[in-house]
């Protein structure tokens, strides 16, 4: 049961890969030289699934809205989201100035 789970996990993932590779095809991301453009499908990646991780969070947060647990969780997910969002903006600039 676990490995059928795991390779369910592992094709989704292989989904979204593709997919964010084909979002990145316009961009030549070898060309700029750059030390964070490498990572910019996994920082994609990364917010895709902090999003995901989100959502049944958020759902249980307007069910029980004043359980502080939850609380924290949101705010921690939220902030791991902007800093992937961040990083993903200095990739970005790398690029645009190299």
């Amino acid at each position: 049961m676990i490995e059928f789970t795991a390779h369910i996990f592992r094709d989704f993932d292989l989904i979204i890969q593709g997919l964010i590779n084909k979002l990145l095809v316009p961009y030549d991301l070898s060309a700029s030289g750059g030390q964070f453009t490498k990572y910019i499908p996994l920082t994609i990646r990364i917010g895709f699934y902090i999003l995901l991780t989100i959502l049944p969070f958020a759902v249980l947060k307007t069910l029980y809205p004043f359980k502080k647990r939850l609380h924290y969780i949101l705010i921690y997910l939220i902030f791991f989201l902007v800093m992937d969002i961040f990083f993903f903006f200095i990739e970005f600039f790398e690029i645009l100035y190299t």
